[in-house]
């Protein structure tokens, strides 16, 4: 008797360890896939992108005012399926006009942003996203002729530096595996610690379109 309670128990006792080991590699396995996913994910979301958008900024002071568009790069980096950090770069020219001279303003927002596809994964090929972000914002003004400009000088370069924030929804689609574009909407506000070209506020609606790419592994 005392026999076979002994075998029983030692069955019993390799069926527990068994089964502890079982579990805790199927844990171990899950474990790793969810990693594996979440890496390919973060992969998957890498890239870069070319965008230009008409910055529309209100209440500039001055005469007659022209500007160029805005143009943007830009990487990112996948932080999981649904975000990713975004660094840009951007430069929008504004230039005044009056008489016996012109004033050339120049600002170059350095923004790092956060995007989000709040209801798709990398696989998706259209994606629509909210993103929003600060950074430091440098501007360059130059006079360019007479007195007569803003600057109130023959001619020079000055340089400022501010703080810009921007915010933006947009949507993605991919026509391949790496290339796609893209449009969104949003509003961008700089402000100058100095006043450049008349002004230390830059502020508008902003809209445009851009190509998008993303790196292949």
């Amino acid at each position: 008797m005392a026999v076979r309670l002994s075998r029983a128990l030692a069955s019993f006792t390799l069926a527990c360890a068994a089964l502890t080991l079982s579990a805790r590699a199927l844990r171990a396995q899950q474990h790793d896939t969810q990693d594996t996913v979440e890496m390919r994910a973060k992969r998957a979301r890498q890239g870069a992108g070319l965008r230009v958008g008409l910055w529309n900024v209100a209440d500039l002071p001055g005469g007659t005012n022209t500007s160029w568009p805005m143009f943007e790069g830009y990487f990112q980096k996948g932080l999981d399926q649904h975000l990713v950090i975004e660094s840009s770069a951007g430069v929008w020219r504004r230039q005044v006009s009056a008489s016996g001279g012109s004033d050339r303003a120049f600002v170059v927002p350095i923004l790092t942003q956060l995007k989000l596809y709040p209801t798709t994964t990398p696989q998706d090929q259209l994606e629509p996203y909210v993103a929003g972000g600060i950074g430091l914002t440098l501007g360059v003004e130059q006079s360019v002729g007479g007195g007569a400009g803003l600057l109130g000088g023959g001619g020079g370069t000055s340089t400022v530096a501010g703080i810009g924030v921007k915010g933006s929804a947009g949507v993605e689609y991919r026509f391949s595996r790496a290339f796609g574009v893209a449009g969104y909407a949003g509003y961008q506000y700089v402000y100058f610690l100095n006043p450049m070209a008349g002004t230390d506020t830059f502020k508008g609606f902003l809209v445009g379109a851009g190509l998008t790419y993303r790196f292949q592994y």
